[in-house]
């Protein structure tokens, strides 16, 4: 037992496993060892080989041979090349990363979340649990709706028929349940004929009475002259 006290055994705590987690995520953010840093290439190689061959050609021009020139010259083409394609490849990084942020920092509508692509840090536990708690709060309400009816000023369950019934709604719905005939009939039930009773205005009536009373006047006939 002393030499488990002594080792750090004995009391069993969680300061070993705690340790052993941290190193190991601290090497996981190590992409590359230390110690490896030196082998890596470096990023302006390109760049300081076009250099290079620049100087070669501008000091020694004058005293190198033709063949000697055409191969300085064929070499600088193919450093050239390859620092424009180095340039292309650090701009597509560049705009992948900036894609990368513009994604993660953009909120996406939807009842469920979900990784985006291959990104792996596209949902992070925050968003998981506030979705959770308002899928978890609108069945809640749901439930309540479909359950909770008052009737006579008392909560109860009652289905939706019952609930038509007793709130004078059943003429606004129609079940699936009814025959294909019977909602036939109610969807083209037409509304029956109906006459409008306008009374006669008195001064219409007199009017009329006035001109059937009145005497006949004799036609105008034309004097020639």
């Amino acid at each position: 037992m002393p030499l488990f006290e002594k080792g750090g055994i004995w009391p069993p705590t969680e300061e070993p496993a705690v340790k052993r987690q941290l190193a190991k995520k601290l090497k996981n953010r190590e992409a590359i060892g230390l110690k490896y840093l030196h082998l890596l290439p470096k990023d302006q190689r390109f760049q300081e080989a076009e250099d290079q061959l620049d100087r070669i050609i501008e000091r020694y021009h004058e005293v190198m041979n033709s063949p000697s020139r055409e191969a300085l010259r064929s070499a600088k083409k193919v450093v050239s090349e390859a620092l424009h394609m180095d340039q292309q490849r650090q701009a597509v990084v560049s705009n992948m990363e900036t894609w990368i942020n513009a994604v993660l920092a953009k909120k996406k509508p939807g009842k469920f979340i979900k990784p985006t692509g291959n990104l792996i840090t596209s949902v992070d536990v925050e968003d998981i649990r506030k979705q959770h708690e308002e899928e978890v709060t609108a069945e809640a309400a749901r439930q309540n709706r479909r359950e909770a009816r008052c009737v006579n000023k008392r909560s109860t369950a009652l289905p939706l028929r019952g609930w038509l019934v007793d709130s004078g709604r059943q003429q606004e719905f129609i079940s699936f349940d009814c025959n294909h005939k019977r909602m036939s009939e109610i969807l083209n039930t037409k509304p029956g004929g109906f006459m409008i009773d306008i009374p006669e205005a008195e001064e219409v009536r007199l009017a009329r009475e006035k001109s059937c009373l009145a005497p006949l006047e004799p036609p105008y006939k034309h004097e020639s002259q």
